[in-house]
Protein backbone atom coordinates (compact mmCIF):
# COMPACT_ATOMS: atom_id res chain seq x y z
CA UNK A 1 0.00 0.00 0.00
CA UNK A 2 3.00 1.99 1.25
CA UNK A 3 4.49 1.71 -2.52
CA UNK A 4 1.39 2.47 -4.47
CA UNK A 5 0.89 5.82 -2.82
CA UNK A 6 4.77 6.59 -3.41
CA UNK A 7 4.41 5.79 -7.04
CA UNK A 8 1.41 8.16 -7.59
CA UNK A 9 2.83 10.70 -5.85
CA UNK A 10 5.45 10.11 -7.93
CA UNK A 11 3.08 10.21 -11.06
CA UNK A 12 1.71 13.67 -9.84
CA UNK A 13 5.01 15.11 -9.50
CA UNK A 14 6.26 13.88 -12.82
CA UNK A 15 2.89 15.08 -14.50
CA UNK A 16 3.77 18.46 -13.21
CA UNK A 17 6.98 19.31 -14.12
CA UNK A 18 6.43 17.74 -17.49
CA UNK A 19 3.95 21.00 -17.71
CA UNK A 20 6.67 23.21 -16.10
CA UNK A 21 8.64 21.73 -18.85
CA UNK A 22 6.39 22.89 -21.62
CA UNK A 23 5.77 26.23 -20.17
CA UNK A 24 9.46 26.75 -19.86
CA UNK A 25 9.80 25.89 -23.83
CA UNK A 26 6.49 27.82 -24.57
CA UNK A 27 8.53 31.07 -23.27
CA UNK A 28 11.47 30.38 -24.81
CA UNK A 29 13.59 29.75 -21.68
CA UNK A 30 14.64 26.91 -22.59
CA UNK A 31 15.93 25.84 -26.11
CA UNK A 32 14.52 22.86 -27.87
CA UNK A 33 17.56 20.48 -27.63
CA UNK A 34 17.28 20.83 -23.81
CA UNK A 35 13.38 20.50 -24.04
CA UNK A 36 13.86 17.25 -25.96
CA UNK A 37 16.45 15.67 -23.59
CA UNK A 38 14.63 16.45 -20.53
CA UNK A 39 11.10 15.59 -21.64
CA UNK A 40 12.80 12.08 -23.07
CA UNK A 41 13.48 11.82 -19.43
CA UNK A 42 10.30 12.84 -18.08
CA UNK A 43 8.50 10.45 -20.19
CA UNK A 44 10.38 7.51 -20.05
CA UNK A 45 9.47 7.56 -16.08
CA UNK A 46 6.09 8.17 -17.12
CA UNK A 47 5.63 5.03 -18.92
CA UNK A 48 7.47 3.21 -16.24
CA UNK A 49 4.85 4.60 -13.91
CA UNK A 50 2.16 4.03 -15.73
CA UNK A 51 3.07 0.46 -15.73
CA UNK A 52 4.36 -0.74 -12.56
CA UNK A 53 0.96 1.12 -11.12
CA UNK A 54 -1.33 -0.92 -12.72
CA UNK A 55 0.24 -3.98 -11.71
CA UNK A 56 0.73 -2.98 -8.53
CA UNK A 57 -2.74 -1.82 -8.01
CA UNK A 58 -3.94 -5.79 -9.02
CA UNK A 59 -1.70 -7.65 -6.56
CA UNK A 60 -2.67 -5.31 -3.48
CA UNK A 61 -6.50 -6.53 -5.12
CA UNK A 62 -5.40 -10.32 -4.62
CA UNK A 63 -3.51 -9.72 -1.48
CA UNK A 64 -7.03 -8.14 -0.11
CA UNK A 65 -9.32 -11.20 -1.69
CA UNK A 66 -6.74 -13.57 0.00
CA UNK A 67 -6.90 -12.45 3.42
CA UNK A 68 -10.44 -12.90 3.96
CA UNK A 69 -11.45 -13.21 7.59
CA UNK A 70 -11.66 -17.18 8.97
CA UNK A 71 -15.40 -16.27 9.75
CA UNK A 72 -16.16 -14.98 5.69
CA UNK A 73 -14.42 -17.92 4.64
CA UNK A 74 -17.06 -20.17 7.05
CA UNK A 75 -19.73 -18.86 5.98
CA UNK A 76 -18.54 -18.98 2.01
CA UNK A 77 -18.52 -22.75 2.64
CA UNK A 78 -21.37 -23.18 4.89
CA UNK A 79 -23.30 -21.39 1.92
CA UNK A 80 -22.12 -23.68 -0.49
CA UNK A 81 -22.76 -26.76 1.73
CA UNK A 82 -26.74 -25.69 2.86
CA UNK A 83 -27.70 -25.53 -1.04
CA UNK A 84 -25.31 -28.55 -2.55
CA UNK A 85 -28.35 -30.86 -2.37
CA UNK A 86 -30.20 -28.36 -4.22
CA UNK A 87 -27.43 -28.04 -7.00
CA UNK A 88 -28.02 -29.00 -10.37
CA UNK A 89 -25.59 -31.59 -11.34
CA UNK A 90 -23.44 -29.80 -13.88
CA UNK A 91 -23.36 -26.45 -11.09
CA UNK A 92 -22.21 -28.96 -9.02
CA UNK A 93 -19.40 -30.23 -11.77
CA UNK A 94 -18.22 -26.79 -12.23
CA UNK A 95 -17.66 -26.21 -8.70
CA UNK A 96 -15.54 -29.53 -8.12
CA UNK A 97 -13.29 -28.84 -11.20
CA UNK A 98 -13.09 -25.21 -10.00
CA UNK A 99 -10.93 -26.37 -6.83
CA UNK A 100 -10.22 -29.49 -6.70
CA UNK A 101 -6.42 -30.23 -8.40
CA UNK A 102 -6.90 -34.11 -8.28
CA UNK A 103 -8.37 -36.83 -6.50
CA UNK A 104 -6.50 -39.83 -5.28
CA UNK A 105 -8.26 -43.15 -4.55
CA UNK A 106 -5.78 -45.47 -2.43
CA UNK A 107 -6.27 -48.53 -0.27
CA UNK A 108 -8.98 -47.51 2.06
CA UNK A 109 -8.01 -44.22 1.66
CA UNK A 110 -9.18 -41.04 -0.67
CA UNK A 111 -7.05 -37.77 -0.88
CA UNK A 112 -8.42 -34.72 -2.31
CA UNK A 113 -5.94 -32.00 -3.31
CA UNK A 114 -7.43 -28.50 -3.60
CA UNK A 115 -6.16 -25.34 -6.49
CA UNK A 116 -4.73 -23.09 -4.31
CA UNK A 117 -4.09 -19.26 -5.05
CA UNK A 118 -0.02 -19.26 -4.65
CA UNK A 119 1.67 -16.11 -3.75
CA UNK A 120 2.83 -13.82 -6.84
CA UNK A 121 5.94 -14.82 -8.39
CA UNK A 122 8.50 -12.46 -10.06
CA UNK A 123 9.24 -13.71 -13.97
CA UNK A 124 11.73 -12.13 -15.94
CA UNK A 125 14.08 -9.74 -13.22
CA UNK A 126 12.93 -6.68 -12.30
CA UNK A 127 12.01 -6.14 -8.76
CA UNK A 128 8.48 -4.66 -9.52
CA UNK A 129 7.65 -7.33 -12.56
CA UNK A 130 5.99 -9.27 -9.95
CA UNK A 131 1.88 -9.54 -9.97
CA UNK A 132 -1.24 -11.17 -10.86
CA UNK A 133 -0.21 -11.52 -15.29
CA UNK A 134 3.06 -13.34 -14.05
CA UNK A 135 1.82 -15.60 -11.09
CA UNK A 136 2.28 -19.31 -12.49
CA UNK A 137 3.20 -22.37 -10.61
CA UNK A 138 2.42 -26.17 -11.11
CA UNK A 139 -0.37 -26.70 -9.39
CA UNK A 140 -1.97 -23.20 -10.46
CA UNK A 141 -1.12 -23.05 -14.39
CA UNK A 142 -4.57 -23.11 -15.09
CA UNK A 143 -5.60 -20.23 -12.26
CA UNK A 144 -8.61 -22.19 -11.64
CA UNK A 145 -7.86 -21.64 -8.15
CA UNK A 146 -8.29 -17.55 -9.05
CA UNK A 147 -11.16 -17.55 -11.45
CA UNK A 148 -14.69 -17.19 -8.91
CA UNK A 149 -17.21 -19.70 -9.63
CA UNK A 150 -20.18 -18.24 -8.72
CA UNK A 151 -20.42 -19.50 -5.06
CA UNK A 152 -16.89 -20.33 -4.66
CA UNK A 153 -14.70 -18.17 -2.91
CA UNK A 154 -10.75 -17.38 -3.38
CA UNK A 155 -9.06 -20.05 -2.03
CA UNK A 156 -5.71 -19.28 0.16
CA UNK A 157 -2.09 -19.24 -0.41
CA UNK A 158 -1.76 -22.19 1.14
CA UNK A 159 -1.95 -26.29 -0.88
CA UNK A 160 -4.69 -27.75 1.03
CA UNK A 161 -4.97 -31.82 1.03
CA UNK A 162 -8.02 -33.35 2.17
CA UNK A 163 -7.74 -36.87 3.35
CA UNK A 164 -10.96 -38.93 4.31
CA UNK A 165 -11.20 -42.99 5.06
CA UNK A 166 -13.45 -44.94 2.43
CA UNK A 167 -16.53 -46.17 4.27
CA UNK A 168 -16.92 -49.81 3.60
CA UNK A 169 -20.25 -51.28 2.64
CA UNK A 170 -19.88 -53.53 5.43
CA UNK A 171 -19.37 -50.47 7.54
CA UNK A 172 -22.53 -50.47 9.84
CA UNK A 173 -23.58 -51.51 12.91
CA UNK A 174 -26.34 -54.30 12.79
CA UNK A 175 -29.77 -54.19 14.23
CA UNK A 176 -31.43 -56.68 12.25
CA UNK A 177 -31.44 -60.19 11.50
CA UNK A 178 -30.89 -60.01 8.19
CA UNK A 179 -28.39 -57.23 8.53
CA UNK A 180 -26.34 -59.47 10.16
CA UNK A 181 -26.23 -61.95 7.55
CA UNK A 182 -25.91 -59.10 4.80
CA UNK A 183 -22.41 -57.31 6.94
CA UNK A 184 -21.17 -60.65 6.61
CA UNK A 185 -21.68 -61.04 3.16
CA UNK A 186 -20.15 -57.99 2.21
CA UNK A 187 -17.35 -58.44 4.10
CA UNK A 188 -16.35 -61.60 2.77
CA UNK A 189 -17.27 -60.20 -0.58
CA UNK A 190 -19.44 -62.75 -1.56
CA UNK A 191 -22.24 -62.45 -3.75
CA UNK A 192 -25.96 -63.50 -3.09
CA UNK A 193 -25.70 -66.38 -5.17
CA UNK A 194 -22.14 -67.46 -3.50
CA UNK A 195 -24.31 -67.36 0.02
CA UNK A 196 -27.37 -69.02 -1.54
CA UNK A 197 -24.73 -72.13 -2.94
CA UNK A 198 -23.18 -72.02 0.75
CA UNK A 199 -26.43 -72.44 2.59
CA UNK A 200 -28.04 -74.44 -0.32
CA UNK A 201 -30.52 -72.31 -0.76
CA UNK A 202 -32.70 -70.67 -3.55
CA UNK A 203 -31.03 -67.04 -4.22
CA UNK A 204 -34.57 -65.90 -3.14
CA UNK A 205 -34.18 -66.96 0.24
CA UNK A 206 -31.01 -64.96 0.46
CA UNK A 207 -32.83 -61.85 -0.60
CA UNK A 208 -35.41 -62.82 1.87
CA UNK A 209 -33.04 -63.08 4.53
CA UNK A 210 -31.00 -59.70 4.25
CA UNK A 211 -34.38 -57.44 3.78
CA UNK A 212 -35.39 -59.10 6.93
CA UNK A 213 -39.01 -60.71 4.78
CA UNK A 214 -38.32 -64.02 6.56
CA UNK A 215 -35.62 -65.72 8.87
CA UNK A 216 -33.92 -68.65 8.28
CA UNK A 217 -35.50 -72.19 9.09
CA UNK A 218 -33.97 -73.24 12.18
CA UNK A 219 -31.96 -76.26 10.18
CA UNK A 220 -29.90 -73.61 8.61
CA UNK A 221 -28.99 -72.11 12.22
CA UNK A 222 -25.91 -74.19 12.78
CA UNK A 223 -24.25 -73.15 9.10
CA UNK A 224 -25.67 -69.91 9.73
CA UNK A 225 -23.73 -70.04 13.23
CA UNK A 226 -20.67 -70.97 11.29
CA UNK A 227 -20.89 -68.38 9.05
CA UNK A 228 -21.01 -65.52 11.59
CA UNK A 229 -18.83 -66.47 14.35
CA UNK A 230 -22.04 -66.08 16.08
CA UNK A 231 -25.93 -66.11 16.72
CA UNK A 232 -27.47 -63.24 16.50
CA UNK A 233 -30.43 -64.61 18.60
CA UNK A 234 -27.83 -65.56 21.15
CA UNK A 235 -25.48 -63.22 21.86
CA UNK A 236 -23.44 -63.58 25.07
CA UNK A 237 -25.78 -66.12 26.72
CA UNK A 238 -24.99 -65.94 30.63
CA UNK A 239 -27.76 -67.60 32.29
CA UNK A 240 -29.25 -71.76 32.64
CA UNK A 241 -32.20 -71.07 30.13
CA UNK A 242 -29.89 -68.93 27.45
CA UNK A 243 -27.39 -71.22 27.12
CA UNK A 244 -29.65 -73.86 26.57
CA UNK A 245 -31.49 -71.87 24.04
CA UNK A 246 -27.85 -70.84 22.35
CA UNK A 247 -26.85 -75.06 22.47
CA UNK A 248 -30.28 -76.17 20.73
CA UNK A 249 -29.87 -73.26 18.43
CA UNK A 250 -26.55 -74.41 17.68
CA UNK A 251 -27.43 -77.90 16.49
CA UNK A 252 -30.65 -76.68 14.52
CA UNK A 253 -32.96 -78.28 17.32
CA UNK A 254 -36.58 -77.39 18.18
CA UNK A 255 -37.61 -77.90 21.41
CA UNK A 256 -39.02 -81.00 21.26
CA UNK A 257 -36.01 -83.08 19.88
CA UNK A 258 -33.61 -81.21 22.58
CA UNK A 259 -36.24 -82.34 25.45
CA UNK A 260 -35.70 -85.98 23.58
CA UNK A 261 -32.03 -85.77 23.75
CA UNK A 262 -32.12 -85.37 27.57
CA UNK A 263 -34.80 -87.17 28.30
CA UNK A 264 -37.87 -84.87 29.30
CA UNK A 265 -40.85 -83.68 27.61
CA UNK A 266 -41.10 -80.56 25.79
CA UNK A 267 -42.93 -78.44 28.24
CA UNK A 268 -40.30 -79.40 31.01
CA UNK A 269 -37.60 -78.14 28.44
CA UNK A 270 -39.63 -75.50 27.69
CA UNK A 271 -39.82 -74.45 31.34
CA UNK A 272 -35.63 -74.96 31.42
CA UNK A 273 -35.45 -72.53 28.30
CA UNK A 274 -37.38 -69.75 30.31
CA UNK A 275 -35.85 -69.73 33.47
CA UNK A 276 -37.39 -72.39 35.59
CA UNK A 277 -35.69 -74.35 38.07
CA UNK A 278 -33.68 -77.75 36.90
CA UNK A 279 -35.19 -79.68 40.33
CA UNK A 280 -33.82 -83.41 40.09
CA UNK A 281 -29.77 -84.03 40.69
CA UNK A 282 -29.99 -86.00 37.80
CA UNK A 283 -31.26 -83.71 35.15
CA UNK A 284 -28.95 -80.59 36.49
CA UNK A 285 -26.05 -83.36 35.74
CA UNK A 286 -27.55 -83.57 32.17
CA UNK A 287 -28.17 -80.22 31.30
CA UNK A 288 -24.89 -79.22 32.82
CA UNK A 289 -22.86 -81.93 30.09
CA UNK A 290 -25.24 -80.81 27.32
CA UNK A 291 -24.14 -77.05 27.89
CA UNK A 292 -20.64 -78.11 28.68
CA UNK A 293 -20.12 -76.80 32.01
CA UNK A 294 -18.88 -77.76 35.25
CA UNK A 295 -21.77 -79.22 37.78
CA UNK A 296 -20.80 -76.50 40.57
CA UNK A 297 -20.83 -73.69 37.68
CA UNK A 298 -24.06 -75.02 36.64
CA UNK A 299 -25.34 -75.12 40.14
CA UNK A 300 -24.26 -71.68 40.84
CA UNK A 301 -25.43 -70.33 37.96
CA UNK A 302 -29.05 -71.95 38.67
CA UNK A 303 -29.54 -70.51 42.40
CA UNK A 304 -28.38 -66.60 40.88
CA UNK A 305 -30.92 -67.22 38.02
CA UNK A 306 -33.69 -68.42 40.77
CA UNK A 307 -33.38 -65.59 43.03
CA UNK A 308 -33.07 -63.47 40.29
CA UNK A 309 -36.24 -64.54 39.20
CA UNK A 310 -37.69 -64.63 43.08
CA UNK A 311 -37.14 -60.75 43.26
CA UNK A 312 -39.20 -59.94 40.63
Amino acid sequence: MELLTVLEKDAVKVSRETDRLYDLYQSEMIDKYGFKEKYRLLAERRDQLNDQIPKLQAEIDILKISQLSQETAIEEARNLYSHWPSLPFEEKRRTAEAIIEKIIIGDGEIDINLFYTPPPVKLGGSENQGSINSIYTPLNHDKKATQPQRRVAFLPFVHISLKSLIKKPYDFEPKTFGEHILKRRLFLNLTQAELAKLFNVGLTSIVNWENDHTEPELRYTPTLIEFLGYDPLSINPNSIGELLLAKRRQYGWNQQVAAEKLGVDRMTFLRWERGGMIRLPKYRKLAAVFLGVDEDIFDEKMKIGWSERCKR
